[in-house]
């Protein structure tokens, strides 16, 4: 369910000013393509988005984002499920402080180079369904000296374990483990079968009457003890003990040797459990746990619960070069992303200038302000300075709704006045409170 109450998100983005300079682009989009790419300087988090594919990168000189790969850290790819990128071909070659990194389900092949050279990259997530669904090509991970990597898959999907084993990972100086992608347990990894470790059923050592060893089907590695009683009116027939006690005798009128698991929504975050005999009724165990949403439908896997989230993407910084003759030239910072479960607006959009600038309506003419006088108009997605003063909080209009799934694109454009010396520099804040349309 919705929250009855807004959710209000105040985010700040800085403007520097860089006459007659240059810089390096934070965010665009692949070629032509729906895809688009963000880059947050403060967390190194590169994050894909967007809908449809982009041509196949032939060479790593195609990265749009080339000039940050040393401060690249960590790959996040969204909209998983509306992105059709056929190939990560040279996508990540040489972002040598790249620790994570995510594979989207929707890729097919993860290419040559899509990972080459990322000496730092120690835990790789990957979500296929199935082997079928993709391949890695040889080199796709290749770097010089041995790195210890984490590869996280759905261990449940045995067609991709398989895939995986079959990859030549030391070819590639990889040391790989394995775990589940949706939990923190290691898959050991099984050289005979080619895949994690595997029970089999038919491979149970009894210990004794009630205790039996488990082994992998493939390589015979044990893999843990388990217990199996046979319960008579709640008595081990082989042991003594009584159902649902640590110690033997007595009895009870049930065995409660067939159970089920009964959800409830319980609160946001969370949903309440009961482990329930499925002959008497009975409640065995109960408890609370978060919501769990593998499918990522927004609805709870177990209890059906409709769950709310509020997930906005601001840009981080606005740029803005002048030239030496007052050509102002503006950098493509891309759009609000809005992947929450409903539809969002800002609400307000407060200006506040720093380091001694002054705000002046955006149709000032600067050609008749003073050399250094420190003034500047702005201009964003329609929306203009009007007043002089410190901060000016913008009128806005239904422009700023952003639909579920949707973005709002935020050019922009600045008049500054004519200064005598090149200058670097903070020189304005913006604060976006979004909440619930």
């Amino acid at each position: 369910m919705k929250r009855l109450l807004a959710l209000a998100v105040a985010l700040c983005l800085c403007l520097s000013i860089l006459p007659g300079a240059a810089w390096e682009t934070t965010s665009g989009t692949i070629g032509e393509s729906h895809v688009s790419w963000s880059f947050d300087e403060t967390s190194g988090r590169l994050t894909i988005s967007g809908s449809g594919g982009c041509e196949v990168f032939t060479s790593p000189e195609d990265q749009p984002w080339a000039a940050l790969r040393d401060e690249i850290q960590e790959v996040w790819f969204y909209d998983q499920a509306d992105l059709a990128i056929e190939n990560l071909a040279y996508w990540f070659t040489d972002c040598v402080n790249l620790t994570m990194a995510e594979v989207p389900y929707t890729t097919s092949v993860i290419g040559e180079g899509a990972f080459a050279g990322c000496t730092s990259l120690v835990r790789l997530m990957l979500y296929y369904s199935s082997g079928e669904n993709f391949s890695i090509d040889p080199g796709a991970f290749r770097v010089e000296e041995v790195v210890e990597t984490a590869i996280c898959y759905p261990s449940r999907n045995e067609s991709v374990g398989l895939v995986l084993a079959g990859y030549d990972w030391e070819a590639e100086n990889r040391s790989v483990s394995w775990y589940d992608v949706y939990g923190a347990m290691p898959l050991l990894y099984c050289y005979e079968g080619g895949s994690a470790h595997q029970g089999d059923y038919f491979n149970k050592v009894w210990v004794d009457s009630c205790r039996y060893n488990i082994y992998c089907k493939w390589c015979g590695q044990y893999l843990g003890q388990y217990l199996s009683h046979s319960f008579v009116n709640g008595v081990c027939t082989k042991c003594g003990k009584t159902n649902g006690s640590s110690s033997g005798g007595g009895s009870t009128s049930c065995s409660h040797t067939s159970t089920r698991m009964v959800y409830t929504p319980y609160s946001e975050p969370q949903h309440s459990y009961e482990k329930k005999c499925s002959s008497c009724g009975d409640t065995l165990s109960s408890g609370k746990e978060a919501h769990v949403d593998d499918n990522q439908d927004n609805i709870c896997d177990r209890c059906a619960y409709e769950m709310t989230r509020f997930s906005v993407t601001v840009p981080t910084s606005l740029q803005i070069a002048m030239s030496p003759d007052g050509d102002v030239t503006t950098a493509d910072v891309g759009a609000i992303v809005n992947r929450s479960t409903g539809d969002v607006k800002v609400s307000s959009l407060q200006v506040k200038t720093v380091n001694g600038w002054t705000l002046v309506p955006y149709g000032t003419d600067m050609a008749h302000q003073k050399v250094d006088a420190k003034i500047i108009g702005f201009s964003i997605a329609g929306t203009q300075t009007q007043k002089t003063g410190t901060t000016e909080s913008l009128t806005l209009d239904s422009r700023w709704t952003i639909p579920q799934d949707g973005s709002l694109a935020l050019p922009y454009d600045a008049v500054v006045s004519a200064c005598s010396q090149s200058v670097q520099e903070q020189v304005m804040t913006l604060v976006f409170v979004l909440e619930w349309a």
